[in-house]
């Protein structure tokens, strides 16, 4: 995992709306550090383990155009039974 960023929140994807995210593990990273405020997918090996790191869901909450740091960050993570993501943040209202 990256440097200076708290992983808070871990799911297994699941559903149909984002199917190339099947037997996927999705992490949110927080923290103020550009390795922070972003959502993480991970590969699995045949028994559901985290295998690889693949690529981030969501990124670039690092700087809005106000120069606030960072303008968003996830804490937490759901999905419904669609696959459906919702995420928690605590920088926005």
């Amino acid at each position: 995992l990256p440097a200076h960023a708290a992983p808070l929140e871990m799911i297994y994807a699941s559903g149909t709306m984002f199917p190339e995210l099947s037997r996927k593990i999705l992490i949110s990273f927080h923290g103020l550090r550009p390795t922070g405020s972003r959502i993480a997918i991970f590969g699995t090996d045949e028994q559901y383990r985290i295998a690889d790191f693949e690529s981030y869901f969501v990124d670039g909450w690092q700087e809005d155009a106000l120069g606030n740091h960072p303008k968003g960050a996830p804490v937490g993570l759901a999905q419904d039974d669609s696959g459906a993501l919702f995420v928690v943040d605590d920088k926005n209202h």
